[in-house]
């Protein structure tokens, strides 16, 4: 209880951040957290080593909390991070018995017993096929110290990376859960689980359930200085942040205030964590990850009539973006996934179903505040059921160029892609002349940026029964406190 465990550095000038938590200063060491000052005196044999400036690697000490003296010291190994404070750096096991430092290298993670003061074992995660390496972005403890946690990132550049959430077992040192996460998922932010509920807050923003291994909910605060606080790994410069079963505090100041404040946003309450409990036990919804959905586009805008080809890429659009919620989409089915667009249609839908239908939180979240303020949403996309009553919807604003594109009659990337004869000549320039986009190119053209507006709708996978229980993703976007 009186021996607290301290990294030293050989070259201090080559980190500003080595003395960030513990300080060397007059030959006492001194902890600068949010409410207390402490000093402890260093005895002449720290002292001794303390006046060594080529020592050869960093060393690891244990100090008497209360007297100063070194218990004990020893070397870390070359390419262990020497930094408790980075977020590949080093952390106690929630029982204090092993000190674990990360490799940035290699990706190992090493156990150093400090009951014993030797290293009692190695956790290296598997390369993934087709990488030559893996990086480790953030790691932590479940909330009963058992399971260690590591967000691990392959090489390449953003549309090729991939991101894996890996949970090891820390008494058997197995690998017991891997989720591969979201292509845009934020490199920090930290992992932290909602006490003893199995679903962990990643990167700040997403709410992973690991037995599932489905994106659950999704965390966002729209103020940019909170919004910065949150995710970044430095919290331990001017803030901190801790995760409860409900709800998340961040106690801060320094970026966006000179004064200290708290902070406080509700996170997944009980009925939320007793939904995520039925969709752990396949429990029967009206919408599940396997449900057949029929996909219909329902255009009715006054001013421009539907354009085929329009509404045959609107269509795919839609059918992809089932699918990557998990649904299979069908010609024929019990619940139909519309897109209604034009108020000559959104506005009865609306009124008939005003009791389910929100604005789209993503969209608020999404987009800059001052592109909302005279914004008003002119679709709705929703599943409607057998009898035309929508079970879910969110209404959105879709830019009207693009929704009035004519598209016209084109192929298929497939049929493009037969068509093509490496034999034949290119055709020749028409330099000066404004060539004119083909259909096929106008189809593309639409289908990247109509999936970059819907995207901002988080459909939903799961839609429990008879209105039991919310929809997940669970969706918590706030402005600030709000």
């Amino acid at each position: 209880a009186n021996t607290a465990l301290i990294v030293d550095f050989p070259d201090r000038s080559g980190d500003p951040d080595a003395f960030q938590y513990f300080r060397t200063k007059g030959y006492q060491v001194k902890s600068n957290g949010l409410y207390e000052y402490v000093e402890v005196p260093l005895s002449e044999q720290m002292k001794f080593y303390d006046s060594l400036p080529d020592y050869p690697a960093p060393k690891l000490m244990a100090l008497d909390a209360q007297t100063g003296e070194m218990k004990w010291i020893e070397v870390i190994p070359n390419g262990y991070s020497n930094s408790f404070l980075s977020p590949e750096g080093q952390r106690l096991t929630p029982d204090r018995r092993y000190l674990i430092m990360s490799n940035s290298s290699s990706s190992a993670f090493m156990f150093f017993d400090v009951h014993e003061q030797k290293v009692a074992g190695a956790i290296i995660p598997a390369l993934k096929e087709g990488a030559s390496r893996l990086t480790t972005k953030q790691w932590g403890f479940s909330s009963d110290g058992k399971q260690l946690a590591i967000l691990m990132k392959t090489p390449g550049s953003s549309s090729t990376s991939q991101s894996y959430f890996q949970m090891y077992d820390l008494v058997t040192g197995k690998l017991a859960h891997e989720v591969l996460l979201p292509g845009d998922i934020n490199e920090k932010g930290g992992l932290r689980e909602l006490n003893g509920t199995g679903v962990w807050l990643v990167s700040s923003r997403y709410l992973l359930d690991v037995q599932s291994g489905a994106i659950i909910g999704e965390f966002g605060v729209k103020e940019s200085g909170l919004k910065f606080i949150l995710e970044s790994n430095r919290l331990d410069q001017s803030s901190a942040m801790y995760v409860s079963r409900h709800e998340i505090f961040l106690i801060g100041g320094g970026h966006i205030s000179r004064k200290q404040f708290l902070q406080r946003w509700p996170l997944l309450t009980d009925e939320v964590l007793q939904t995520v409990n039925n969709y752990r036990n396949d429990t029967s919804a009206l919408i599940k990850k396997g449900s057949e959905v029929a996909i219909r586009v329902d255009f009715q805008d006054p001013e421009v009539p539907a354009d085929e080809g329009a509404l045959q890429v609107i269509k795919e659009v839609l059918q992809e973006k089932a699918r990557k919620a998990g649904l299979v989409p069908v010609e024929e089915a019990e619940f139909t996934l519309a897109l209604y667009y034009g108020s000559e249609i959104t506005k009865p839908v609306y009124e008939k179903n005003k009791e389910v239908v929100i604005r789209s939180p993503g969209e608020l979240f999404d987009k800059p505040s001052y592109s909302m303020k005279n914004s008003n949403p002119n679709a709705i996309l929703g599943f409607e059921d057998s009898s035309g009553k929508l079970v879910w919807g969110e209404a959105v604003e879709l830019p009207k160029m693009l929704m009035q594109t004519r598209v016209g009659e084109f192929k298929s990337e497939e049929e493009q892609k037969n068509e093509l004869n490496f034999d034949s000549e290119p055709p020749p320039s028409s330099s000066g002349k404004k060539r004119e986009a083909t259909p096929e190119v106008k189809a593309r053209s639409m289908r990247s940026r109509l999936t970059t507006e819907l995207n901002m709708i988080r459909m939903p996978f799961y839609i429990p029964e008879n209105g039991t229980g919310v929809s997940l993703p669970v969706l918590m976007f706030y402005d600030q406190s709000n």
